[in-house]
């Protein structure tokens, strides 16, 4: 590496771990204040405040990287920009693009570095702070218990059956009166219904790939083709039933994408899809998971663009339109989701238009810092 690329990498690395922390900064105490009459009023303890402010950063850097790629860079190559010491380097014949090579490989490292925690540590994190805010901040009874319930499921299964129940533990995966009805195809003729005190998860996959779950209290009832009663059995012994693969997780509180990684994500979607419910929403955040954190590559080459206008310019002007152009890719994006999440775009195209264009408005930009310092 050339004693040019490590000088320009440094004033770059410390820019961005500046901008970074100062977000970090401004986002807890945003949240502290947020939240700070919830956790007196419930007596939040330290230990977990503090966890959760932890893990509420993670994601919301995550969202924040292409900014905080571009403000570095601004900062950093903008004053160089504008004291012409840009102007020295690209006068002893190097191209701007080659000046912006080791920032253009930083800005791939930050993309596939950002990938890997929304993939690794977001979901982990985000999960964590949601539960410690419902249970220790929000104060909400069944948290107190250690518990997360979901109540009143009336669910669709897969093949036409139908679960009901009055609630579901999430954590110890147990049914509270639960009734599970099956129906023919064409949904016009009951086949069979089950009811019980309790349902408790035995197994999460069997050797067929189904959840195994004991039933007490169980009544089974068969209907024949006019449905009428055909059969009733009252079971004295706790009853064991096989039924569909992830059922308990289906049963649980819906989760959020930003709480699930691309490939958990991917799972719920086709779990969702199995059941007949609308993923529109899941499919368009999905995508955003893959691409998204490529935009911190995309801004760093506009960035760079940016900058080098500060040579023959003003450094506000260049600053700024640096900031305008983050800002009004943050509301394509914002308006490009909420149409995938609507249907009115498909969930790829809403996930990666924004990012296309900008990507190359960025590479024009480039081309065209070469001829403003000529």
């Amino acid at each position: 590496m050339k004693i040019l690329d490590r000088y320009l990498l440094g004033r770059f690395g410390r820019m961005f771990a500046g901008v970074l922390a100062a977000c970090a900064l401004l986002f807890l105490l945003t949240e502290v204040l947020n939240n700070f009459q919830d956790i007196a009023n419930n007596d939040t303890p330290m230990r977990q405040a503090v966890l959760y402010f932890l893990c509420f950063l993670p994601y919301r850097l995550v969202q924040v990287l292409p900014l905080v790629s571009i403000l570095s860079v601004l900062f950093s190559i903008g004053i160089l920009a504008h004291n012409k010491e840009m102007l020295a380097i690209t006068a002893s014949g190097l191209s701007p693009a080659r000046v912006a090579t080791p920032l253009i490989a930083a800005g791939v490292l930050i993309s596939i570095a950002t990938l890997a925690i929304g993939e690794l540590v977001v979901p982990f994190t985000e999960s964590r702070a949601q539960e410690i805010r419902g249970i220790y901040i929000e104060g909400k009874s069944e948290g107190r218990q250690g518990r997360l319930l979901t109540k009143d499921i009336f669910s669709r299964g897969r093949g036409g059956t139908y679960y009901m129940m009055r609630q579901y533990d999430n954590r110890a995966h147990v049914m509270t009166h639960p009734t599970i009805i099956a129906c023919s195809d064409d949904g016009r003729r009951l086949l069979w219904r089950m009811s019980a005190t309790t349902g408790t998860l035995l197994a999460e996959a069997t050797s067929q790939g189904q959840t195994l779950w004991r039933f007490d209290g169980a009544v089974q009832m068969t209907f024949g083709d006019k449905g009428g009663l055909k059969s009733m059995v009252r079971h004295e012994r706790p009853l064991e039933m096989p039924l569909e693969p992830k059922l308990h997780r289906y049963l649980g509180a819906k989760r959020k994408p930003e709480e699930m990684g691309a490939r958990e994500l991917a799972e719920y979607i086709e779990m969702l899809t199995a059941h007949g419910e609308s993923t529109g929403r899941y499919w368009t955040d999905f995508w955003l998971k893959i691409f998204f954190p490529f935009a911190s590559l995309v801004f760093i080459i506009a960035g760079f663009a940016f900058a080098m206008r500060a040579q023959v310019g003003s450094i506000v002007i260049g600053f700024s339109q640096g900031i305008l152009y983050a800002l009004i890719f943050y509301a394509a994006l914002a308006l490009t989701r909420a149409m995938g999440v609507r249907s009115f775009l498909p969930p790829l195209p809403s996930a990666i238009i924004p990012l296309i264009i900008f990507a190359a408005l960025s590479i024009y930009y480039l081309r065209r810092s070469a001829y403003t310092m000529t």
